[in-house]
């Protein structure tokens, strides 16, 4: 619990230096992801609700990820800490969609706006249909509830091609970057800025296909 209030509060004062010093535009959003735990004690609500108001930054500007496994597996308290999180005006992504049991009943129920497709179908999407046929799927559900699609563990040129072509609208893996330090990530959103060594306009953790 401690690592991750911790982790919610950095990431909102990380999120507020970039503001501040010009470098991300409106629309810019950092992810956070949170523990089963988290969720089970209660606290996670107001951990966000006190990070966000001691840093000043919108609820806008956080997405929290919840794996698909817990959420599918639980009803309840973990919906209502879910609900609680969106009404606090923030963004919500199912993380690893694909590897629970999924239920689109309780998918439904969910005030997401992201489904993340697991990095297992997209690490296999140039062996077979059958990963393919999955991702489409997804995404096509994904669209049909106005909810957007994200390719985990995208590493190849191939994979960011099929991806997009099978109807993701973001990507995130290792061909657009890879984890590193707030002060290189720093330096990574100022070429960015200036139009050099980024490859393409968006976060470079989580990148657009156009």
């Amino acid at each position: 619990m401690p690592i991750g209030q911790w982790v919610v509060e950095n990431a909102c004062n990380q999120l507020k230096r970039w503001r501040e010093a010009g470098l991300t535009e409106s629309g810019f959003v950092g992810s956070v992801n949170v523990s089963a735990r988290e969720i089970e004690t209660g606290q996670l609500v107001e951990s966000v609700r006190g990070a966000l108001a001691r840093c000043g930054v919108a609820a806008s500007e956080l997405c929290v990820e919840v794996t698909e496994r817990y959420l599918m597996n639980e009803t309840g308290a973990a919906l209502d800490v879910v609900n609680a999180l969106h009404d606090l005006g923030g963004q919500l992504a199912l993380d690893d969609f694909g590897t629970g049991h999924s239920s689109l009943l309780v998918l439904k129920r969910l005030p997401i706006q992201t489904v993340k497709v697991d990095r297992a179908f997209v690490q296999g999407v140039d062996d077979g249909n059958e990963d393919a046929a999955i991702i489409e799927a997804v995404a096509s559900l994904a669209h049909a509830l106005g909810l957007s699609a994200v390719a985990e563990g995208i590493e190849t040129e191939t994979q960011r091609r099929r991806c997009h072509e099978l109807g993701c609208d973001l990507g995130q893996g290792f061909l657009f970057a890879r984890p590193q330090p707030a002060a290189e990530m720093t330096a990574l959103l100022g070429r960015a800025r200036t139009g050099s060594s980024v490859r393409r306009t968006a976060p470079p953790s989580c990148s657009s296909f156009a």
